[in-house]
Order: structure tokens, then C-alpha cells, then sequence
């Protein structure tokens, strides 16, 4: 088989297949990060395809439909096949971007809890918070958590994930500058400019998508993480993102000193 011959590894037809028919797709791949992937199906449907690790996504937009006014995505069909997961949803009405943007983390920001945890009390899975080795470190559950001490202790487990020996005095400071985590908030944990749906012609928001992974976090994670853009065009999303959010910019610095000590290597740390 020529390249020419290959298959497009997202509809699989052949370039070949595609010249003896007149047929135009109304079914696209609009985004793809690690092993998942967006389609779009016509105007109406979202179809999210990923692995089968654990995931909240319906009783999560359950919680935030009962609980706040953000346009969260209606799901339609939702269910796993050949270690694959599928959910399909609705597209949300639209609202105005920047002003609907600020107004719906505010109401995140009201939903807490006494525990880390998911909503139904379950752990929480997130390779960020909690690095670890390439992909596995978002299969590794955490939690629930109830104190300060619960949660250094599940954090300092990544200072040594790869056997880096960060000195016990680096280890130390650490846990006397960790911010305080209560209260635990509830956090999408994901915010990137992909999960924010706007109308391509008007710019109005129609929905924030990819809620699996959210739960209750530290008060301050949602502002950290934010610092982190996937590309120039998220990155700049992302600064606009925190000034709308409440500002924990000491817990951003000691999180990014915490980040660096997970990639220690030799005596750089001191």
C-alpha cells in the first residue's frame, strides 16, 4: 500500500474510496488530544471517543445542571465498547462570551465541599495535580481527602515517582508554603480554549464541554493550572482566563516551585 492508499486514520476511507462518490461529510473530527477525540455530528451533536478509564462526565453535568446556570451540554447517549468510551451530546444554547465567562466560574466557585473528592464521593484522577509517569499518572485515583496533611501527603508520593530524591529539606519548605486547600471547590480542571464551545459566526459561547475529570480541588487549583496553555492561541486564553477567576497568585508560584521539584534532577533543587 502507498501513502496515497492509506487510510485517514479518523474516517478510515481511502483516497481512492473518496474520488468514486460525490459524498461531503456532515461528520468531522474537530479535536483530538492524547487518545481522545471531538466529532462533530451535523450542528446538533457533540460524540466524545476515549479510553474507558474512570469517568464523571454524566454525573457531573447532572450536579451542574441541578446546581448552576452554566450551559453545560445535555447528554443524549453515553456508553462503553471495546474498551472505548463514548458520549454524545447535545449542543448548548448560546450566551455572550465574555460576560457569561466570568459570571460561570463565579458559580464554581460557590460549589464546596468538606472532602476532596468527586461529587458522589468518589476519588479524583489528575495527572496534573499529581504527576507521575507519562500517562499513567491519570489513572492513579486520589482521595477523598479532608485535611492539609492528606493532601501533602498524596502530593509528595510525585516527588518521588521517578525516583528523583529530592532532598528532604526541599520536601520541607514545601509543605510549610502549601497554600491552604479548604475550601475545597468544586473545578472543571480543564479549561482549556477547546472545552469553551463558541459559535464560529457570532463568537457567543454555546457551552463549556469535558467536565469527567472535575470535582473538588484545592480553592486555588483552577487559578494555577491556568497558567498552562496547550498552544500559543490557549495560552493567551489562559491569561485572559485567570483575570476572571479569584486571584491565588501565591499558590500559583508555590505550585509551579512544586511542579519544577517532580522534574528535579541531580542538586539543581536547593
Amino acid at each position: 500500500m502507498t501513502e496515497s492508499d492509506a487510510p485517514c486514520p479518523a474516517c478510515h476511507w481511502t483516497p481512492k474510496q473518496q474520488s468514486r462518490c460525490n459524498y461531503t461529510s456532515n461528520v468531522h473530527l474537530f479535536s483530538g488530544t492524547s487518545n481522545r477525540g471531538h466529532w462533530a455530528l451535523g450542528t446538533k451533536y457533540i460524540l466524545k471517543d476515549r479510553g474507558a478509564d474512570p469517568n464523571y462526565e454524566v454525573i457531573n453535568t447532572h450536579f451542574l445542571q441541578a446546581n448552576t446556570t452554566i450551559p453545560v451540554p445535555t447528554v443524549a447517549q453515553d456508553w462503553t465498547e471495546n474498551s472505548r468510551h463514548f458520549t454524545m451530546v447535545e449542543r448548548s444554547a448560546r450566551k455572550e462570551l465574555a460576560h457569561c465567562t466570568a459570571e460561570y466560574l463565579g458559580q464554581l466557585r460557590s460549589l464546596q465541599s468538606e472532602t476532596m473528592g468527586s461529587v458522589d464521593g468518589l476519588p479524583l484522577y489528575c495527572g496534573f495535580l499529581f504527576p507521575g509517569k507519562g500517562n499513567e499518572a491519570s489513572q492513579v485515583p486520589h482521595g477523598p481527602l479532608t485535611t492539609a496533611e492528606q493532601l501533602w501527603a498524596e502530593l509528595e508520593k510525585s516527588l518521588d515517582v521517578h525516583g528523583l530524591d529530592v532532598p528532604q529539606a526541599v520536601k520541607v519548605r514545601l509543605r510549610d508554603r502549601m497554600p491552604d486547600p479548604a475550601p475545597w471547590t468544586f473545578t472543571h480542571g480543564d479549561l482549556a480554549i477547546c472545552n469553551i464551545m463558541v459559535d464560529p459566526m457570532t463568537y457567543e459561547m454555546t457551552g463549556i464541554i469535558d467536565w469527567e475529570r472535575s470535582g473538588y480541588f484545592p480553592v486555588w487549583w483552577e487559578f494555577a493550572f491556568a497558567v498552562l496553555g496547550l498552544s500559543q492561541e490557549d495560552k493567551e486564553w489562559k491569561d485572559l482566563l485567570r483575570g476572571n477567576l479569584a486571584n491565588h497568585e501565591e499558590a500559583l508560584n508555590w505550585w509551579l516551585d512544586f511542579k519544577a521539584c517532580t522534574d528535579f534532577r541531580g542538586d539543581s533543587v536547593n
